[in-house]
């Protein structure tokens, strides 16, 4: 089956994260994307997410019915600066976190890095152990 997801991106001006669930019903969507805002996880910083947020996104899902499908972060987490790289590691496991808790299994990002320095960027991306480390 396919699922079509809002994008909300352009209310998070206006309205709560939550509140975009409520908007997507409105407009007789199933299931939203969440991509960076501010509340929730932002473009390479720290998730600001904290209980309440996932409590009140958890209400809304329940009293809307629109599932969270997919949650879409930018995290530099190829950054050639280790200092660096390892906090956007930190980010992206606080995100996996939030995502476990709000029972998001969807989630697609980019391979994030500086675009002046794509082989060096690409050397620090180790997706799985490299032998005799």
């Amino acid at each position: 089956m396919v699922k079509i997801a809002l994008d909300p991106n352009m209310y998070y001006a206006q309205m709560s994260t939550a509140d975009t669930l409520r908007k997507a019903r409105e407009l007789g969507f199933d299931y939203v994307e969440l991509s960076p805002n501010e509340e929730f996880h932002f473009w390479h910083r720290y998730p600001k997410a904290d209980d309440d947020f996932v409590s009140d996104m958890k209400k809304a899902v329940r009293e809307t019915g629109v599932e969270i499908s997919t949650l879409n972060p930018v995290f530099n987490w190829s950054a050639v600066d280790e200092q660096e790289r390892q906090a956007q590691v930190r980010n992206w496991h606080r995100l996996l976190e939030l995502a476990d808790q709000l029972g998001v299994r969807n989630i697609v990002s980019e391979f994030s890095g500086n675009p002046n320095t794509p082989l060096q960027c690409e050397h620090q991306c180790r997706l799985r152990p490299i032998e005799n480390e």
